[in-house]
């Protein structure tokens, strides 16, 4: 998924929903779904650099990733199964 779609998605869902305030959650797993926080977000091509590091050469070729990352395990860990079937 794309920065573009994902923007997509999220426009899609909260047009006249309401869901500017919703709070965003990340569900892993498939098989025993868990939840947790979205602790923010960061760009492949800003993060810091050890100077010794030899493979920071090669990523100068590599497309950016733009990474979610997560928070904190929510207070009830489990998320619906269903979440998965009915991801877009």
């Amino acid at each position: 998924m794309t920065v573009d779609e994902l923007i997509e998605r999220l426009e899609e869902i909260s047009d006249g929903e309401g869901l500017g305030d919703a709070e965003v959650l990340i569900a892993v797993q498939p098989t025993w779904p868990l939840q947790s926080t979205v602790r923010g977000v960061a760009i492949s091509t800003q993060l810091p650099g050890d100077a010794d590091d030899d493979v920071e050469d090669d990523q100068d070729d590599e497309p950016a990733v733009v990474w979610l990352v997560e928070g904190a395990q929510c207070e009830h860990p489990y998320a619906p199964g269903g979440v998965f079937e009915s991801a877009q």
